[in-house]
């Protein structure tokens, strides 16, 4: 008897090319579609299920995404830090949802479009995350809040895909599939954060956000007035209306005394950080140094670095300066063989 498999689809190109080898390996496939918001794309994913000849079940997520996902990402705003929600989404909504979904309907596991490599270590019984194959699509930074018993359900079906033949082969077959990449935020259109910020803040978070203030210089020189804390993302460089000879970058957020800190190239470097919320991923929980290599966003360059862990957090040297490490973002620390060895949120 084949085994059952469920696949999380939009309807895009990699989560539809996912289903079909699954189909084409003799899995008997369903697929789910998340309705977490007004643009959720359930009738895309209806449209590629069909063509595909699977069912597609519906999971209504819509509060539990407003209160894991859009509430957090108002509140890290409103705070004067740079949220990470795809993070949040995949550990708390979308892969929690789509294995619980799946233990329901008594579903051995499930797959999605993520390009990420899982694997049980035999000897200690882990799961293990790698980077997939395909580095410029790899998607494991995201994926470091994952818990250990969704993993043990997961089928990495594109573990060593190449993007382009994925994108080759659906255009060649008549798979129904939108043809869109996914984007970072998914529940707000492109040049509206802004706007989405204003509608969703509470009245004490609006006047905090959007409240002017001064621009200043590192070393507390007053610069310029700004337009509220929300306008802003740390190493911005254009619209801040400033002339200070030469480009300037923003280096801190301030929502304590309403400040935002600018500076110049040169300055918006660090040499170390700190994390919290720090989950073990490929390696059980300790404390101590390790040598490794730390990514601090999506394909950025990864660091040599020492991290020097303490319960559920680190402290983090780098060997060499990285440009705008954003507070709220994600820090994923990897081997040199591109396991994931922790995660965790920069302070």
């Amino acid at each position: 008897m084949c085994k059952r498999i469920l696949v999380g689809m939009s309807g895009g190109i990699d989560s539809t090319w996912a289903a079909k080898r699954l189909v084409e390996e003799g899995w008997t496939v369903e697929g789910a579609v998340l309705d977490m918001h007004s643009s959720s794309p359930v009738e895309q994913a209806r449209l590629a299920a069909d063509s595909l000849g699977i069912p597609l079940h519906i999971i209504d997520c819509r509060k539990r995404f407003k209160e894991s996902v859009e509430d957090y990402f108002v509140s890290e705003y409103a705070n004067g830090r740079t949220p990470n929600p795809c993070v949040v989404c995949n550990g708390e909504v979308k892969i929690k949802l789509l294995a619980d979904t799946a233990r329901n309907l008594g579903i051995e596991k499930i797959s999605t479009g993520h390009y990420v490599r899982i694997v049980k270590n035999s000897e200690t019984g882990r799961f293990e995350m790698y980077s997939a194959e395909d580095k410029k699509k790899d998607q494991s930074y995201f994926l470091w809040r994952v818990a250990q018993e969704d993993w043990a359900m997961f089928h990495s079906t594109l573990e060593r895909a190449e993007k382009e033949s994925v994108k080759r082969e659906l255009s060649e077959g008549e798979i129904s599939h939108d043809g869109k990449e996914s984007q970072e935020i998914c529940f707000i259109p492109d040049g509206f954060r802004v706007q989405f910020l204003r509608e969703r803040m509470c009245d004490e978070e609006r006047l905090r956000s959007f409240t002017e203030g001064d621009f200043v210089t590192l070393d507390g020189k007053m610069v310029g007035r700004h337009s509220g804390l929300a306008n802003y993302t740390l190493g911005q460089r254009k619209g801040l209306g400033i002339a200070l000879g030469r480009p300037a970058y923003v280096l801190g957020l301030d929502g304590n005394t309403n400040r935002v800190t600018v500076g110049f190239e040169e300055d918006n470097v660090r040499h170390g950080f700190a994390v919290s919320e720090l989950r073990f991923v490929s390696l059980d929980a300790f404390e101590g140094n390790i040598e490794c290599l730390v990514r601090v966003r999506h394909r950025g360059i990864l660091r040599e670095a020492t991290a020097s862990v303490v319960g559920d957090r680190c402290t983090v040297s780098l060997k060499s300066p990285e440009k705008t490490v954003s507070p709220g973002q994600s820090a994923v620390f990897y081997d040199a063989d591109g396991k994931v060895l922790f995660g965790g949120v920069i302070n």
